[in-house]
């Protein structure tokens, strides 16, 4: 079993002293985080840590909502678009509702 303390041997730290995680033929640095609401926001937050970086589009988004990507250190890229193009993978978190 894999923890926060034992990383799966797909991922690496860099030279930045940032953590990639390698998928096939793809290496993951930047991730997306759609809907960077409380849920989302801990969950980039927990990724920036690990070393990842962390996007978000904060573009129509409540003043709360981005002052929790604020609090998790998720950078806005402006617009969808942006995000995922320069993401190398996408998350997308919503409520269970």
């Amino acid at each position: 079993m894999t923890g926060w303390h034992q990383l799966p041997s797909d991922f690496r730290l860099t030279s930045q002293n940032k953590f990639e995680m390698e998928t096939g033929d793809m290496t993951i640095k930047t991730v997306a985080i759609l809907n960077p609401g409380e849920m989302g926001g801990a969950v980039g937050g927990a990724l920036r840590e690990g070393g990842f970086e962390i996007i978000t589009c904060l573009n129509g988004r409540s003043e709360a909502t981005r002052g929790r990507a604020r609090t998790y250190g998720l950078r806005d890229v402006g617009t969808l678009d942006a995000a995922i193009t320069e993401a190398d993978m996408v998350l997308c978190i919503m409520p269970p509702e």
